[in-house]
């Protein structure tokens, strides 16, 4: 969803990154702060030059900025550093926090903790901490579709790191660049995949690193095997459009089974499930603001964000997920929007239902009503047009096998207001 505040950001963070470099990568992003964190746990030994992916760098960003430019966020679902690091943190930290506070305070916090839920952080925190005990920031310089961004506009920015005739090819720099960007030998510092972290100037006896204006002596800047791989990166980026536009034009029937379809629950905003599998990147904050603790992690059945009523129902006087969702997967809805947004229906098996009246008591929207036949039998009256899906009925029916059970739809409307 457009936003003139996140269009300013990030103008803003590409502008600095222009002029300073990639501080982004070391101050700001959550995963770069995690993987210097595991980095210096779990190596301390001398590490040195890497060699600039070029090829691999660019062919993964660019096929990444193409599927998003299309409406596909497969690519960043599985490498964008927030997202990544925000199911890490839901699925693996957040649990353990939960576990603490219970046990130590009177407090309660009530997380739904799985298997699955645990493999789908656990996953990619194993493969960051390979990654990490390798080659240090190799995501970061080499992977990450955001990083080849920036480091785009620190190649070409003002700022810059160089290393001057003072040198003494000591290495100390190159042992303590996390980015690998430092050849001593050649008295070079790639500064397209420097993430700023300033260590090689402390580091440095004798002061020969400079931090300033630096304009390097002209070189080609396209090569033939560059100016080709451009090519069929373009290409690439026109026939993944036309694929897009020709083929899924329409809400295909494949994705939305394969995201669950009418089997499955979105929260408030998604639309429906084939628009949100196009845009939900995982990220989870949806999920560790829910008011309700309705909101899951994706699992090896629904592999996106969806929603289950056995902890909880959608509170009816919250909006936390539309409002925070920084992708536009949840259309942002006021309060007063979402308490209309129907998410789902209840469906009633009266057989089983004994007319207690909890649901009434429960219902926000009036939907679910008490009445008497002649013979002054109580049976429910439900008025489906009023029904939000909120799940409060179905969470506060007292029968072990539940007389009520929230029905998905495809396509989220606005219901009826009493």
């Amino acid at each position: 969803s457009f936003s003139y505040g996140i269009l300013a950001i990030v103008i803003i963070i590409l502008f600095l990154t222009f002029l300073f470099g990639r501080f982004y990568c070391s101050f700001i992003c959550p995963l770069g702060i995690l993987q210097e964190i595991i980095g210096y746990i779990t190596n301390k030994k001398a590490f040195f030059y890497v060699k600039n992916f070029f090829k691999t760098r660019y062919f993964i960003a660019l096929v990444s900025f193409a599927l998003l430019f299309s409406g596909w966020v497969i690519a960043f679902r599985f490498l964008d550093p927030f997202s990544n690091f925000g199911a890490i943190v839901s699925n693996i930290f957040t649990p353990i926090y939960a576990k603490i506070i219970n046990l130590f305070t009177n407090t309660v916090i009530d997380r739904t903790y799985t298997i699955k839920s645990f493999l789908i952080g656990f996953l990619p925190f194993v493969v960051i901490i390979l990654l990490t005990i390798w080659k240090k920031r190799i995501f970061c310089t080499t992977i990450c579709p955001i990083g080849t961004l920036l480091g785009l506009c620190a190649k070409f920015g003002i700022f810059k790191l160089h290393i001057n005739e003072k040198c003494v090819k000591c290495g100390k720099c190159s042992t303590l660049c996390y980015a690998g960007c430092i050849n001593f030998k050649e008295k070079n510092i790639d500064n397209e995949r420097c993430i700023r972290c300033m260590k090689c100037i402390q580091a440095c006896p004798v002061k020969s690193i400079e931090y300033n204006i630096f304009r390097q002596k002209k070189e080609v800047l396209f090569d033939n095997a560059r100016r080709k791989l451009l090519f069929a990166g373009l290409g690439a980026i026109f026939a993944i459009i036309s694929f897009k536009i020709g083929l899924f034009a329409k809400p295909s029937t494949k994705s939305i089974e394969k995201t669950g379809g009418a089997k499955t629950i979105y929260p408030p905003g998604a639309g429906s499930p084939d628009r949100f599998m196009t845009k939900c990147t995982s990220c989870q904050l949806c999920l560790n603001n829910c008011k309700g603790n309705i909101i899951k992690a994706p699992d090896l059945k629904i592999d996106v964000v969806h929603l289950e009523y056995d902890k909880g129902f959608c509170q009816y006087e919250c909006n936390n997920c539309s409002q925070i969702c920084p992708t536009g997967a949840l259309k942002k809805l006021s309060l007063t929007q979402k308490q209309v947004t129907r998410i789902g229906m209840a469906g009633f098996d009266y057989s089983k239902c004994i007319a207690c009246g909890i649901c009434v008591a429960k219902c926000p929207t009036s939907a679910i009503k008490i009445v008497e036949d002649i013979d002054e039998n109580r049976n429910i009256d439900f008025n489906g047009q009023y029904c939000i899906g909120c799940g409060a009925c179905e969470f506060s029916c007292p029968l072990p096998e539940k007389a009520v059970k929230i029905v998905p739809i495809f396509m989220q409307s606005e219901a009826d207001v009493i």
